[in-house]
């Protein structure tokens, strides 16, 4: 499993960043759980909308089955 992170808060992760490691660790399925990477990816603080009206697009204008 991938975790993508992005935003100004980002900035200081540093200050969390081994409690955010432990805390995906303990609350992921057992079937990830070890194998789990967290990436910080310099996007813009809309990627998040983006990505949003992307899945409605792809719904949208998904073909019949």
């Amino acid at each position: 499993a991938l975790v993508i992170l992005s935003g100004r808060a980002m900035l200081a992760s540093d200050l969390f960043w081994d409690v955010l490691v432990e805390a995906v660790d303990r609350n992921s399925v057992s079937a990830v759980r070890g194998t789990t990477r967290i990436q910080i990816h310099p996007l813009g603080d809309d990627t998040w909308a983006q990505g949003g009206a992307a899945l409605v697009l792809e719904r949208l204008y998904r073909p019949a089955r």
